[in-house]
């Protein structure tokens, strides 16, 4: 029976990361509206399940408030302004999915869940991306269809893996909709391997560190570098990959010297620094600043009650300049647009809260909220359930000895590495 458990937290899970609003899946050439529907009644559902069959577990009194006030914050602000449309309801269902999930599982094993989960998804389109593409848009293989997005972007579907079907350099998006949203779930969970557990796995820190430099992401490897810097002092980050005659060291640079002799890659490099600098007119970077202030713009119309997501996007989308066009971005600020503030402050606590049950209580936690924000507030991930899960995991259960790499007791094979 606590076998059956585990495998169905694993399968929730894992649902969470692959069915939710920002994935690849919702970006299929489909009825959209009703497509995300069933996706998120699915997740919904699976969750509620899992919380069902650990119902006998005792759920955390902050947890529990956290949730009947950041519901109802989204409940009221639907009635409040009138507007019932059904993306409004993706928030209540994106964060009773997390509700469910981490009332009956606790935070030593939703980490070591979501490390695996995040390992196969790395490996598996780094594979996909850089091998599988190239053979099916050279007609090599012919084993996996293509579709058009909502937008009309062709996309190979390789089933954990989307990439843009074009025979230029992939940035590398795994099952999401862009690299940008994939660097937020990879840096979390490098963020956990790094500083929740305590020994040092090289070969999952290589692994992640690959994934996420291959996204090409400006902000995924800024965050990345402050990620390791924090963690290793100069001596141990040049004898982190220090091990088996230095293979993965040569390996990095090799794979980096080959790349960079294409003048495709060049160019992707080239505007990444033309991001982190400042140089030239970078239309990416334009919408991210325009998306934070219209949000507080929005946000001045109804800061207490929110103007809901439905019509606070509209509102911004109305109000933006020409380069931002549709694009909304700054998932911290539209929460406080669209909950209003105090809501939007609980939730940045809450952040803070996670980074506190990752690390402690003490000034690195800072940095790796101001990390998490960096990395989410480039995206508008106001509908990921897993956000939520994250956020609701520093009030999980933690009744079992703390995991950290090093003690297993009273743990089932299912969750052992």
């Amino acid at each position: 029976m606590n076998r059956l458990k585990d495998i169905s937290l694993f399968i929730a899970l894992f649902l969470n990361v692959y069915l939710v609003n920002e994935s690849a899946p919702m970006m299929l050439n489909l009825d959209k509206t009703s497509f995300s529907i069933v996706l998120v009644g699915i997740t919904f559902l699976i969750s509620f399940l899992v919380f069902f069959l650990g119902i006998n577990k005792n759920i955390n009194l902050k947890l529990l408030l956290f949730f009947i006030f950041l519901s109802g914050s989204g409940l009221i602000s639907i009635i409040y302004n009138q507007d019932y449309s059904i993306e409004n309801f993706y928030f209540i269902f994106a964060i009773s999915s997390a509700f469910f999930l981490t009332s009956v599982i606790n935070q030593n094993q939703l980490y070591r869940y979501y490390i695996k989960i995040m390992m196969f998804i790395s490996v598996y389109s780094l594979l996909a991306t850089y091998i599988l593409l190239p053979l099916q848009m050279n007609s090599v293989i012919n084993w996996f269809s293509t579709y058009e997005s909502y937008l009309g972007t062709p996309f190979l579907n390789m089933v954990f893996t989307y990439s843009v079907a074009w025979e230029g350099v992939i940035r590398n998006q795994g099952i999401f909709r862009e690299p940008g949203v994939f660097q937020f779930y990879l840096l979390i969970a490098l963020m956990i391997e790094l500083f929740y557990f305590k020994a040092i796995r090289k070969n999952i820190i290589f692994i992640f560190s690959v994934t996420i430099l291959s996204t090409f992401s400006t902000v995924g490897i800024i965050c990345y570098l402050i990620l390791i810097s924090l963690k290793f002092n100069r001596r141990n980050i040049t004898n982190i990959f220090k091990f088996r005659q230095n293979k993965y060291l040569i390996s990095i640079v090799i794979l980096i010297v080959i790349v960079l002799q294409n003048s495709s890659v060049s160019l992707l490099v080239k505007r990444a620094f033309e991001k982190l600098f400042g140089e030239g007119e970078n239309v990416s970077s334009v919408v991210r600043v325009e998306s934070i202030l219209n949000n507080l713009e929005a946000s001045i119309i109804s800061p207490i009650f929110g103007n809901g997501f439905v019509n606070g996007f509209k509102y911004i989308q109305n109000n933006l300049i020409e380069y931002a066009g549709n694009d909304i971005t700054g998932t911290n600020f539209s929460y406080i647009m669209a909950l209003g503030i105090i809501s939007g402050l609980l939730i940045l606590f809450m952040m803070l809260q996670f980074t506190q049950s990752i690390n402690g209580k003490n000034a690195k936690s800072i940095i790796l909220l101001f990390i998490l924000l960096l990395s989410l507030n480039t995206q508008n991930l106001v509908y990921s359930s897993m956000l939520w899960i994250f956020l609701f995991s520093s009030y999980t259960r933690s009744d079992e000895v703390k995991c950290k790499g090093v003690a297993y007791d009273n743990i089932t094979s299912f969750e052992k590495y």
